[in-house]
């Protein structure tokens, strides 16, 4: 996903990497960049229907800070957590790590 992140766009988003895979499930729907236009709660929740469908059976979250974590994991588990760290990037260690 892009940019957006709001529920509309996630769930277009979703039908479409189907059609492009060829296939009726995605093993893990990762969230790349929340937008700051949408709580993330809002689109946790879109890709908690997914999984609910049947359509998206995980849910990973990228670049996201703790509280972010946190209440998406509230709507519903996160599997997985692609945050950038590096020599250069440690801000996830206060908060994320």
């Amino acid at each position: 996903m892009g940019a957006r992140s709001d529920p509309e766009y996630v769930r277009t988003a979703c039908d479409a990497g189907l059609r492009r895979l060829g296939t009726d499930h995605i093993d893990l729907y990762y969230l790349h960049h929340p937008d700051f236009a949408t709580p993330i709660e809002d689109t946790v929740g879109a890709m908690a229907e997914l999984v609910s469908a049947g359509k998206v059976r995980y849910i990973g979250l990228s670049n996201v800070s703790a509280d972010e974590l946190r209440a998406g994991h509230h709507v519903h588990p996160i599997t997985a957590v692609q945050n950038e760290w590096s020599l250069f990037t440690r801000e996830c260690e206060e908060s994320v790590v």
